[in-house]
C-alpha cells in the first residue's frame, strides 16, 4: 500500500529513478567514443606495465579485479582516538 514503509510503489528491482549516467546516455557515448577494441588494447598495455614492474599499474589492475582493500585511518587527538574504516561495496551490494 502507498505510504507504508518499504513500499517503493513499483516492481522490486525496477522501481525508482534511473541513475544520472543512464539518463544522460553515458554508456552509449563511451561505447561510441572508446570502442571495445581500444579498451582491450589499453588494458593489455596496463598489464604489460604491471608485468614490467610498474607498481601503480599493478595496484590499479588488482583494485579493479578484486576490489579495493579497506582503508584504515586512525586519528588520535586530545586523548580521543577515532578509527575509520572505508570499505568499498562489491557490485552485488555486499
Amino acid at each position: 500500500m502507498p505510504g507504508q514503509l518499504g513500499n517503493s510503489g513499483g516492481k522490486r528491482g525496477r522501481s525508482g529513478r534511473k541513475s544520472k549516467a543512464a539518463e544522460m546516455g553515458l554508456q552509449a557515448l563511451l561505447d561510441y567514443a572508446w570502442p571495445p577494441a581500444q579498451r582491450a588494447a589499453c588494458i593489455q598495455k596496463l598489464v604489460a606495465m604491471a608485468e614490467a614492474g610498474n607498481l601503480d599499474a599493478a595496484k590499479l589492475l588488482l583494485a579493479y579485479t578484486f576490489g579495493k582493500p579497506p582503508e584504515h585511518i586512525t586519528v588520535n587527538s586530545a586523548g580521543v582516538t577515532v578509527r575509520v574504516v572505508y570499505v568499498q561495496k562489491g557490485k552485488d551490494g555486499a
